[in-house]
C-alpha cells in the first residue's frame, strides 16, 4: 500500500477523497491516505482508498460511478441499517463534482477471513445469511434493487463459454493455461443441457436481498467481543431474487434453522439442491470473471481458472449432471 500524503503534507486536503469527505461535514480531516490496489490483472472502475485520523478508526473511501455504487447505498442506508442487522458502519455518501461518479464512505473492520471450510465460520455465516433472507423477503424491495435472474447467470454463462473457446483455438497458449481453459470450457459444456432442470426449482423459491458475492474477501469474523460476529462487506453485486449463491457452501441445517418460515413449503432437501446449484452458479460467475482477461494476462489467473472448474464439476457431481 503506498501513502500518497501523510500528515505533514498541506496538499492532503486536495486529494480528492479528503474532499468527498469533507461535503459529509464530521469536522475531521484525514492526516493520511492510502491507495488500496487491486491485482495486476484486473481493470477496475473503482479506486479505493483507506483514510486515516478522520474517525475513531480507519474509513474505506470507494469512488466509482454513482451508478454501480446506488445498490451498496441503499443496502446500508436504506435496507439493512433500517433492520438493524450487524453491518460495517456508512458514514455517507456523496456525489463528485463531475455529476457522474459517487463516494461512499465506509468503518474499515477487522477481523478473521471467512473460510467455508471452517464449521464454526460456516454455522455462523448460515445463521447470519437466514436472518437476513427472512427480513428482507417480507420488504417490497422489487422496485429498488436489480432483479436477480436466472438469465442474469445464462448470459455469465454464454459469455464465458464463448470467451474459453475463443481462447482454446489459440497456438499460443501455455501448456498450463490451455489444460485449464480446456477444464473450464468442458465443465460449461456439461452445465449447458441443464438450464431447464435448474428453471424449473428457481421458480419455486422465495424472493429476497441477495448477497450476490458472499465469498472469503468479503466477509470477516469477528470475535473480539462476548460473541462472535461476521461482517459483511462489498454488496454491490447484491439485488432482489432467489439466494441461491449465497446459498452456496453453507450449512443448509443451520440456516433452515433461522430461516424456516421462508422455506417452509420447500424442504430442507430441495433446499440442499438449491445450495448445490448455487455452488454451480457461482463457479460460473467467476469463470465469466477470468474468461475475460486479455490473453496476455491470462497466465496470473490460470490457477484461479483451474480451481473454479474443480468446484463446477464437484457442484455438477452432486447434482448428479455427470451421470
Amino acid at each position: 500500500m503506498k501513502v500518497l500524503y501523510d500528515h505533514r503534507a498541506a496538499e492532503i486536503s486536495t486529494h480528492p477523497a479528503a474532499r468527498a469527505w469533507h461535503q459529509l461535514h464530521t469536522g475531521r480531516g484525514p492526516v493520511a491516505i492510502e491507495a488500496v490496489k487491486f491485482p495486476n490483472w484486473k481493470k477496475s472502475t473503482t479506486s479505493t482508498y483507506r483514510l486515516r485520523g478522520c474517525a475513531s478508526g480507519p474509513v474505506i473511501a470507494k469512488r466509482c460511478r454513482a451508478a454501480k455504487l446506488a445498490v451498496e447505498r441503499r443496502v446500508y442506508l436504506d435496507v439493512l441499517g433500517s433492520l438493524g442487522m450487524d453491518l460495517p458502519y456508512c458514514y455517507g455518501y456523496t456525489a463528485d463534482q463531475d455529476g457522474v461518479s459517487a463516494w461512499l464512505f465506509l468503518e474499515q473492520v477487522s477481523g478473521t477471513r471467512y473460510s467455508e471450510d471452517n464449521p464454526r465460520h460456516r454455522s455462523i455465516a448460515s445463521s447470519w445469511l437466514a436472518r437476513m433472507h427472512l427480513a428482507t423477503n417480507r420488504l417490497a424491495l422489487a422496485s429498488i434493487l436489480p432483479a436477480v435472474t436466472l438469465e442474469r447467470y445464462r448470459r455469465l454463462f454464454d459469455f464465458s463459454l464463448a470467451a474459453f473457446i475463443r481462447c482454446c483455438a489459440r497456438h499460443d497458449l501455455e501448456n498450463d493455461v490451455r489444460v485449464a481453459v480446456t477444464s473450464a470450457l468442458r465443465m460449461l459444456e456439461r452445465l449447458a443441457p441443464h438450464w431447464s432442470t435448474i428453471e424449473e426449482l428457481w421458480a419455486q423459491t422465495p424472493r429476497c436481498l441477495v448477497h450476490g458475492d458472499f465469498i472469503a474477501k468479503n466477509a470477516l469474523i469477528d470475535e473480539s467481543g462476548e460473541e462472535p460476529r461476521i461482517r459483511v462487506l462489498d454488496w454491490e453485486a447484491s439485488g432482489w431474487g432467489c439466494p441461491a449463491e449465497d446459498l452456496a457452501g453453507l450449512d443448509i441445517r443451520v440456516y433452515a434453522d433461522h430461516a424456516g418460515a421462508l422455506w417452509q413449503d420447500f424442504g430442507e432437501e430441495r433446499l440442499q439442491l438449491l445450495a448445490d446449484i448455487g455452488a454451480a452458479l457461482r463457479a460460473v460467475a467467476f469463470l465469466k470473471v477470468y474468461s475475460g482477461v486479455v490473453p496476455e494476462r491470462i497466465v496470473h489467473v490460470v490457477d484461479d481458472i483451474a480451481g473454479h472448474a474443480r468446484e463446477l464439476e464437484a457442484a455438477e457431481e452432486r447434482l448428479g449432471f455427470l451421470s
